[in-house]
């Protein structure tokens, strides 16, 4: 006897459906997965492919309600249409001899986005990759006219890959609005799958009953990035009645201080209360999060070898030391007597230093030559012009008394180029 719609609890509607059960000739029950609102989801394996697959089977007491079971087509069709590798896909629906439908899906073993926000906020590179996937599932999914309404946590899974990354699957187009050409019921059945959205996942306009497309997922992604960067949802109540009251009116609460800029930027962008306000399409939301994941890291400096190091420092240190001997001497004629071998003898008298006893008489020009080099006067810009006028020449090497140091103008010493770096090689 077929069953009554509303007499047979859906717990009951499944007993039938026991490991080692064989569904339409070719799948084999292996355990039950999940149960939902519209029907339950088991594990299966082709009894001649030998391959494992995800069996989806209408509850009985649905089958006299034609909305639903539209709606259970629609899914098979949804899911057919978009081929795309972080999209699960169908490959088979059928009715049972009972009256119920069922739906062959591509298996998927993994955790769901849900299970994985349970361990607390997530870094941002994974938050960005997993952006990236679900967006590239809904370019893939609004291209084939399909918004699939009911973006949540629970319905994107996180696949392990052999690389120990993870692969995102969206799957349940279950309340989907599909553009399926010469069907009458098609706006009816989107105002089924209105009522049976996720509030706190829902947009404005599709919470409110008004016309959706694609930029309705991605407010549901944008909520989904809020809390994957947050660790909670943005409008949080005790009841779905204020929950979705807050969705209408307030303004999504500050994430974390520590956010990058530019994710908290999209991520406000899409929870913008109009759609007009939000990204226009999701191939926009891949170009943004391309940006951010390619956003270059500031390399680090690569330590140089000790000699080098030393060698540089040195450097650095005479090119120093010239041009305080520079500022010092007053201009180019100054740079001249530094690099020169010797002071020159028509400088002059120097003051003695502070503290030595012959300061009090005055030295001769023969004994200030061949005085310490150390009181040497400073010659001016001016008086190094006057005496370049005056025919006077400076000494060569060979008129450096031996062991003589080599100084400049105010008493300081430089060594000669060739020692610089003595005992080094």
């Amino acid at each position: 006897m077929d069953p009554t719609p509303g007499r047979e609890s859906a717990s009951d509607a499944l007993t039938s459906l026991e490991a080692g059960t064989v569904v339409a000739g070719r799948y084999r029950i292996e355990r039950l997965l999940g149960t939902g609102g519209m029907g339950a989801v088991y594990r299966a394996e082709h009894v001649h492919m030998r391959k494992t697959v995800a069996l989806k089977v209408l509850h009985r007491e649905f089958v006299g309600v034609n909305e639903v079971v539209a709606r259970f087509e629609r899914e098979a069709i949804a899911a057919a249409r978009i081929e795309h590798p972080n999209v699960v896909a169908a490959s088979d629906f059928g009715k049972l001899d009972d009256g119920s439908f069922y739906l062959v899906l591509e298996y998927v073993d993994g955790k769901s986005l849900r299970e994985l926000l349970a361990e607390g906020p997530l870094p941002t590179s994974r938050i960005v990759e997993i952006a990236r996937q679900t967006a590239l599932a809904l370019n893939a999914a609004h291209a084939a006219e399909i918004v699939h309404r009911d973006l949540k946590p629970d319905n994107l899974m996180l696949v392990p890959e052999p690389d120990g990354s993870s692969r995102v699957k969206v799957l349940d187009f279950g309340i989907a609005r599909v553009s399926v050409p010469n069907t009458p019921d098609a706006t009816h059945l989107t105002r089924v799958g209105v009522v049976m959205g996720t509030v706190a996942y829902m947009s404005p306009e599709q919470a409110t009953g008004q016309a959706v497309d694609g930029r309705t997922d991605l407010y549901s992604l944008g909520v989904m990035m809020y809390e994957m960067i947050a660790g909670r949802q943005p409008f949080e109540a005790d009841l779905p009645s204020q929950v979705l009251a807050r969705q209408l009116v307030e303004p999504p609460p500050p994430l974390p201080p520590d956010a990058p800029p530019g994710l908290v930027a999209l991520v406000l962008h899409l929870l913008a209360k109009a759609p007009a306000d939000r990204p226009a399409s999701a191939r926009e939301v891949l170009d943004r999060l391309a940006r951010l994941s390619d956003a270059p890291a500031r390399p680090a400096a690569a330590a140089l070898p000790p000699r080098v190091m030393w060698y540089a420092g040195a450097g650095v240190a005479v090119l120093l030391l010239v041009v305080l001997v520079v500022a010092l001497g007053g201009g180019e004629d100054t740079a001249a007597a530094v690099t020169a071998e010797s002071a020159s003898p028509s400088a002059g008298p120097a003051p003695k230093a502070p503290g030595d006893k012959a300061a009090a008489k005055p030295a001769s020009p023969a004994s200030t030559t061949a005085a310490t080099p150390t009181a040497a006067p400073r010659p001016t810009a001016t008086t190094a012009r006057s005496a370049q006028k005056a025919g006077t020449k400076k000494p060569r090497s060979g008129e450096q008394k031996k062991g003589e140091r080599q100084t400049g103008p105010g008493g300081i010493y430089i060594p000669p180029p060739s020692t610089w770096f003595k005992g080094l090689e």
